[in-house]
């Protein structure tokens, strides 16, 4: 009896150990799968000290006849390093903004994107007007990337700079707010 109440104890202390690292809330969590669960997990220590990092950004990419991007050996693509500065990440939530559960479900849609494929990449393909291009949204909540026509980022560095900003910027049941980086390009939040 001592050893099942020690082992008890030492899961319970480890599962609240392993609850009290996740950054994401359970809006994130919530209906994934246990492997997707674990991409998650494998993922988040791939990326948990993306700020401060350095990112590259891709430009001048060809995109096929359903605007996917296309990257060969024989691409003209341009490469760019940029470090991702805390000062990039601007709150912006206001009574007009996305309901909260509604942008981590636009985020786990985002996630479904890069885990089937983890090179995929995000880029802001709209030529005119806003300049911007919606990735994923869900009901009130769209994920988009603006800026320079052609710039793509991984995925993958695109949903945690936008978890990023889903965590710190919630505001009575809401959030809206970007990333930006280097000046020309914003990973955005808003209403659908």
């Amino acid at each position: 009896m001592h050893i099942f109440n020690i082992l008890t104890m030492l899961g319970v202390c480890l599962l609240a150990a392993a609850s009290g690292n996740t950054p994401y809330p359970a809006e994130l969590l919530q209906g994934l799968n246990p492997e997707q669960l674990a991409f998650l997990e494998e993922s988040y220590q791939n990326y948990s000290s993306i700020v401060g990092s350095q990112l590259t950004v891709t430009y001048n990419v060809t995109f096929d006849s359903n605007n996917e991007p296309i990257l060969d050996h024989t691409s003209t693509a341009l490469k760019e390093v940029v470090e991702i500065s805390f000062n990039g990440r601007i709150c912006e939530t206001s009574n007009a903004s996305p309901l909260t559960p509604h942008v981590y479900r636009a985020l786990q849609d985002l996630f479904e994107v890069f885990r089937r494929d983890i090179d995929r990449l995000c880029c802001q393909s709209n030529w005119f007007g806003s300049h911007c291009t919606r990735m994923k949204d869900h009901q009130t909540a769209s994920l988009g990337i603006c800026g320079t026509k052609g710039a793509c980022l991984k995925c993958q560095e695109v949903f945690w700079l936008l978890t990023e900003v889903a965590n710190d910027c919630q505001w009575e049941g809401k959030v809206g707010g970007m990333w930006r980086i280097g000046g020309w390009i914003d990973m955005i939040i808003y209403h659908s």
